[in-house]
Formats: C-alpha cells, structure tokens, sequence
C-alpha cells in the first residue's frame, strides 16, 4: 500500500533520519503509527510538511520517505498563501507518487485545502481522508475568551512588524477556517473521535463519510503510573500557556482563590517562561499575563519550566498533584490524554471533545468553562482528599489506556484505509 501523509510538523523519524536533534519536540504523537506501517515493508509510506528551508527537503531510507515542502512563514501563519501554486506542487507529488491513501493530517492550514484540490484536479479525490485535529473555524469564536476587548488591539512592536498580537491570531484563524471550510467541503472520507468534531465537519459537509479512530499518544506516556507518595503536594501541572486559547489568563483567576487556601500552591507551566517579555520583543498577551499576575498576588506561586521534551513532561506530570487543561477550546487535547495514562488527577473546561475522554467525577473534574470558581473548587477538592484523587486517577488510566490503545487505534486505521480504497 502506498500511503500520503500530509502534516503540520516535521516527524521525529525525519530529524533522526537527516543526525539533526528534535529541538521542536513536536510530532511524536503520530510516531508510533508511523512505525506500524513501515513494519509492513508492503507499505510505503511519503510525509509531506511545511519547512523553512527554501530550498525543501527530502530524504528517505527503506520504505520510507519525506518532503519538506517550503511555504512563507508569515503568508503560512496568517493564512495568505498562494492558492494556485502551491496546488501546483501537490499535484507534481501526487502524479509522481500515485498513492493508493492520501491522508491528511489536521485541517488548521492552507496547504491542507491546496492538496485536496490537487487530489481532485488529479482524479484522486475518491483516494483523500481528512483526519479533524483542530478546526480554526470554530477555535477562532473561542480565541480570546476572558481577554479584555482593548488589549485584543495592542501591539507590541515585534507584533507590529510580524502583525501577530491577538486580533491578527483571530484574523488568521478565521482566514485559514475558509481554506478549511473549503477542504472539508470537499472531502469523501474524515477521521474524527469526538462528537464535538463530528458535529463540526456534519455543519460543513454532511454527506462526508464519517469514520471513527482514536489517537495513539507519544510512546514513553504509556509506562509508569502517578502515585500519591511521589507527588509534590498542593502542585499544579499546565502543559500549555503561550496564547489565549490554551486559557492560562483564566487558572491565574482559579489560582488566587486556591492560594487563599493553601498558601503553598504551585503552578508549574511547560514552555518559554511569559514573565521576561517587554513591549519591544515580548507578545501582548504575556505582558497581560504578567499583569494579571502582579493584581492577583501569585507570583511566587508560578514557575515556567521552559521547552520541554516527551521525558522531561512526564516527569512533570508524576511530579504534579493534579494536572489542569483550562483551555477555552479544544478537540481532544493530548496533553489531557497523556495525564490520564499516567493516572494523574485531572481537571479540564468542558470545551470541546474534552467529556468524551474524560468521566466527570469518575476519573476527573469538569468545569464549566467560565466558572473559574469551580476550578478553584476542584484543585482545592483534589488537595483534601487525596485518596479520592488516586482512585479518580486510576479510572482515568483506565479509560485512557483504552482510547489511546496503539494496537486498536493501528488496526482500526487499517480499516478505515482499507475502506477507502475498495
């Protein structure tokens, strides 16, 4: 079987491939099924993703191989790219590769609508499956929740030059939702495993034949277990902060009201600290976070841990007394996924895909998204009665375990290809 993969970020197998280190530390969910394949040497498998280097890339070993195709930066992010052609180029690799499954990866990019236009112009469009990752149509009407609507405005002057402050991130999603929009209309055949995607891609083409699978998570999250014993009591592990829909302007709010409880609280945030920017290099919304901050009095209550690899976030998770995903929207967030296999005590918004992945009360908190006293609430609640954490830990592990099985998710996959291609 010769298989197309169109994604958003250059794989680790590719980094390993060309010597080169995974700086990014992205892309290691999608590892693991990529192994699968190529264990088959009857299946040949091509990635395509975007790169910076102008020239491209590609490479390969054995059955194999991959193509970093360049777009703009900038025309990328806000979703100003070329239609014709950069459908030129996808129509150059589907004629030269003829695939037998062109599978496209997530929806929040340009290039995902140019390379089924080109399966179309190419008469392959029966060959296309879009797998729902997120969908920035509908992620754009949640962007900025809880953001004042005058620092939506603000620029700092490395966002003047890159127009990047939090309206143009509203502007961008909604532009890259019409390529979007226009990808899926076009679509036979989509991946989901979510009724909130499910209903997404119905509202937009209802006649798309809709095909359940469940993602497989990155590979070192699937051993070792959180136990109350390791933990760090009244700690908070947020895998997510840098912009407005990872909703970290919101648990600041739930933090303060903990702290009135336990004064000890802390917050631990993967990723590039927000406490250093300035108004010349730094991005509006830190600089709202560090204001929002300084008026809510936790500043000796939060920690950015910096860029943080598959291990090193593990790590953190079994260290955390619970894990929080305050999001203002989300399909299924991995991150959510990966606590719940380890058993870490979770507490997530309801947005989203997120209640069906996680039982609230069984095996986690779910809050209703701007109640961010309920919040508050649940971390408190998991603080006091530890034992009731552990066991809502262990249904999670449960539950996750099955959802995000590699050898059913792998085999379901399967199906689904076979599917399309009889």
């Amino acid at each position: 079987m010769k298989i197309f993969w169109n994604v958003n970020v250059k794989l680790p197998v590719i980094y390993q491939i060309q010597g080169k280190d995974n700086l990014t530390n992205v892309g290691g969910w999608l590892t693991q099924i990529c192994d699968m394949l190529l264990a088959d040497t009857n299946n040949e498998l091509l990635v395509v993703y975007p790169t910076n280097v102008k020239s491209g890339e590609n490479g390969g070993i054995n059955n194999f191989q991959y193509r970093g195709l360049y777009f703009n930066p900038k025309q990328l992010r806000l979703g100003n790219l070329a239609e014709e052609e950069n459908v030129k180029k996808y129509k150059e690799l589907l004629l030269e590769n003829n695939p037998d499954i062109i599978h496209i990866h997530g929806t929040e990019f340009q290039y995902s609508y140019f390379l089924i236009e080109a399966a179309r112009q190419c008469g392959m469009i029966q060959k296309v499956v879009i797998s729902i990752q997120g969908m920035v149509k509908y992620y754009a009407k949640h962007y900025a929740l809880g953001i004042p609507l005058l620092l939506r405005y603000v620029f700092t002057i490395k966002e003047f030059i890159l127009k990047s402050n939090i309206s143009s991130g509203i502007s961008s999603y909604i532009r890259r939702g019409i390529y979007e929009e226009k990808a899926l209309m076009l679509a036979k055949h989509v991946i989901g495993r979510t009724n909130w995607d499910k209903g997404c891609v119905y509202l937009i083409n209802p006649k798309a034949r809709y095909h359940f699978c469940n993602e497989t998570l990155r590979k070192t999250f699937y051993s070792n277990e959180w136990r109350l014993d390791n933990c760090n009591p009244h700690s908070i592990f947020i895998s997510q902060a840098s912009y407005p829909v990872k909703g970290f302007h919101l648990f600041l709010q739930a933090l303060a009201e903990v702290k009135k409880y336990y004064p000890d609280v802390m917050a631990y945030i993967a990723g590039p600290s927000m406490l250093t920017g300035n108004i010349l290099r730094g991005s509006s919304y830190a600089l709202y976070i560090q204001k929002l901050i300084k008026k809510l009095d936790v500043a000796a209550n939060v920690t950015f841990l910096g860029p943080q690899t598959a291990d090193q976030m593990k790590r953190e998770m079994l260290k955390a007394n619970v894990f929080v995903s305050p999001s203002t929207i989300e399909n299924s967030p991995n991150s959510l996924g990966e606590a719940m296999l380890l058993g870490v005590p979770c507490i997530s918004s309801d947005v989203g895909g997120v209640s069906d992945l996680m039982i609230h009360c069984r095996e986690g908190y779910v809050y209703p998204l701007e109640e961010n006293y309920m919040l508050a609430y649940y971390i408190i609640k998991i603080f006091n009665e530890p034992k009731l954490a552990q066991e809502m830990g262990k249904n999670a592990r449960n539950h996750a375990s099955a959802t995000h099985n590699p050898n059913d998710n792998f085999n379901r996959l399967l199906e689904i290809y076979n599917e399309i291609m009889t």
